[in-house]
Order: structure tokens, then C-alpha cells, then sequence
């Protein structure tokens, strides 16, 4: 069922989908993460911000939405999208929650002046609608996939799920391989011919790197390690070049020059308290000795550097405590929200 609704907002939202002609879920409302439109211009107005007072909606957006399959349920019954079902209707109010952007199709905009609506502000011409979903809002959606997807691509198994979910994505994208060579933001494998991910930036390789050393048991990368985030990052390599100039060009990153291939997270204090304080919690003993800060110094490449001496870390860090009766054994500070 396609009803006409409305969302009201502020003006540098509304210019914001109206140049992306594409909504983003809000992080809360009524029935959990959505898009709330009302069947009023009005009651859009009265209800935007959840009612805040303290936030005013200068603009009001009508929309065709395709609410689906639709159920009703009281204000905050919900905290997310019921399974199967694509819109719900809040009971005692004229508001629906919609939880594919996909679903809107935007008419209008419109200027609101205290409680009466005027049109035309920001309208666009007739020969300027969009019918369906946009091409921003396609690349959204794909982007949103790949990110949340385990192989950070998306295989032709996976945009089948996504057509079947998004309606009118497939008629907007046709050849995935032609849309990829229009939208710099996707790369297209030529060499699987069935796998799409996104185009590799700089930020977006040094948060790659970032993310596997975090995850990696070592904390650090090696050759092995980068040819394997090579393969699964389509442009990685291409956009690093060589590590250790890409290293040098990014602060966040650390290359060892003496084994010429590994790559971890710049030691900074803060990393180095996190790093000790994640050995403490993961000893049977919480603490540490000699001999294991010696294990750490060996596994976390610039932690020795950056901690000198222990015990004057210790009395920088009131994280961390210092024994001073043996004083070869560091553990974590004791505050009054730590539970022994």
C-alpha cells in the first residue's frame, strides 16, 4: 500500500535529502530505528524530535512511501523492526515508522512559517522528481552491505538477498559491473566477475590496517597477514603502495624496520596503558612481573620506549598500580567502581 506522508525537519536536513534524495534511519523513535512520517503536515510538525521542545522543524517533506506489510503498535512497544513486517502504525496517533529507506520516494519540500505550511521553498520542478529509489541512495545501500558483510564485498548470492529486500534496487543498479564504473565509491572484480566492494581512500585503508592489528592476537601485521588483507580488500594494495611509506605517511601506523615486515598501531601512552592493563586482566594472577613485561616489551613493538620505567609509568597512569615491596609487579588500580 502507498500512502502520501510527511517528515518534518530542519532546514540543513532537508537540504541534505534533498540533495542525496535519500533518507537515513534515525537512531531512536516510537518503534525503534526508523523513518517517521506522519499523515498530516502537521502532526509531522507537532511530533518532530519526538516532541522536543527544544527542537524546531522549519521544514516539512512530503513522500510517497510504499509501507508494505504494515502492523500497529503503542508508542515504544517497539524497540526495533518486527519481523516480517516493513512499516508499523503507531495506535492513537498518525504516525508510521518505515524502516527501508528504500520504500520513500520523495514529492516535495515545503517551508514552514509557525503552524501554517507554505510550499515552494525548496520545491523542485516537476521534470526533477525521482521516481523510486536514487542512485545516492542504491549507493548507500550496497556501501551500508559491504561494510556489514564478514569479506567486506558483496558475492552474487549477496546482491540477490539485497535486491529481494530493497525494492527497485535492481531495475536502478541493471549491470552491477556498469553501475560500479559509474560510482567511484564501488569497485567492480573484474578477475571473480561477481564480487563488489568499496573503493579503498587512504582513511579507509589505515582504518583496515587499524582494525586487523586490533584483532590479530600479536597486535602487528606481517607480510603474511597484508597479502591476505590484500586479497580481501579490492584497491588495498594498489592504494598503499609500499608500507613503509604509507607508514611514514600516517601517524596511527608503525613499521618495524629492523624485521622490515610487520606493521601495528602506533605506541602511544594511551595504547600502552591498554595494552599492559589487557595483560593484567587476561593474567591468572592480575599482575605482572619481570619476566612477563619482558614477553610484553618482545610482542608490543615501542611499548618499552614509550613506558621507560615502570614504576614512574605506573605513577603517571593512575590507571595502574605499582608494588612497591617488590617492586617488580604492576597491576590495575583499585577504584571504588572495581569489584573484587
Amino acid at each position: 500500500m502507498s500512502m502520501t506522508l510527511y517528515h518534518a525537519t530542519t532546514r540543513d536536513a532537508a537540504r541534505k535529502i534533498n540533495a542525496s534524495r535519500c533518507f537515513l534511519c534515525g537512531k531512536r523513535g516510537y518503534a525503534g530505528p526508523a523513518v517517521y512520517f506522519a499523515s498530516k503536515a502537521e502532526d509531522a510538525v507537532a511530533h518532530a524530535f519526538n516532541g522536543r521542545p527544544d527542537k524546531r522543524a522549519d521544514i516539512v517533506i512530503s513522500c510517497s512511501v510504499e509501507l508494505g506489510r504494515q502492523r500497529e503498535a503503542k508508542k515504544h512497544e517497539l524497540t526495533a523492526q518486527p519481523n516480517g513486517f516493513d512499516s508499523v502504525r503507531i495506535k492513537g496517533q498518525s504516525t508510521f515508522a518505515v524502516y527501508d529507506p528504500a520504500r520513500i520516494n520523495i514529492l516535495d519540500f515545503q517551508d514552514v512559517a509557525g503552524n501554517q505550511v507554505t510550499v515552494g521553498l525548496v520545491k523542485r520542478p516537476q521534470s526533477q522528481k525521482l521516481k523510486g529509489m536514487s542512485e545516492e541512495c542504491a549507493v548507500k545501500v550496497i556501501s551500508e552491505a559491504i561494510t556489514s558483510s564478514l569479506g567486506q564485498c558483496l558475492n552474487e548470492a549477496d546482491l540477490a538477498t539485497l535486491y529481494s529486500k530493497h525494492a527497485g534496487l535492481r531495475e536502478l543498479v541493471g549491470g552491477m559491473k556498469s553501475f560500479c564504473s559509474r560510482r567511484p565509491e564501488l569497485v567492480w572484480d573484474g578477475n571473480a566477475s561477481a564480487k563488489v566492494s568499496l573503493a579503498v581512500s587512504q582513511e579507509h585503508a589505515v582504518s583496515v590496517f587499524i582494525k586487523a592489528s586490533k584483532s590479530s592476537p600479536a597486535k602487528t601485521l606481517n607480510a603474511t597477514d597484508l597479502a591476505s588483507l590484500y586479497s580481501r580488500h579490492a584497491g588495498l594494495c594498489k592504494i598503499v603502495g609500499g608500507m613503509r611509506t604509507f607508514g611514514a605517511k600516517h601517524p596511527e601506523l608503525a613499521w618495524d624496520g629492523s624485521s622490515h615486515a610487520h606493521v601495528s598501531l602506533e605506541m602511544t601512552e594511551e595504547r600502552a596503558v591498554q595494552v599492559i592493563a589487557d595483560a593484567i586482566k587476561s593474567s591468572p594472577k592480575q599482575s605482572l612481573d619481570a619476566a612477563d613485561l619482558g614477553v610484553l616489551y618482545s610482542t608490543h613493538e615501542g611499548l618499552r620506549n614509550v613506558v621507560r620505567g615502570m614504576k614512574t609509568f605506573c605513577e603517571k597512569r593512575p590507571e595502574l598500580a605499582w608494588d612497591v615491596k617488590t617492586l617488580a609487579h604492576v597491576s590495575l588500580a583499585v577504584s571504588e567502581d572495581h569489584t573484587v
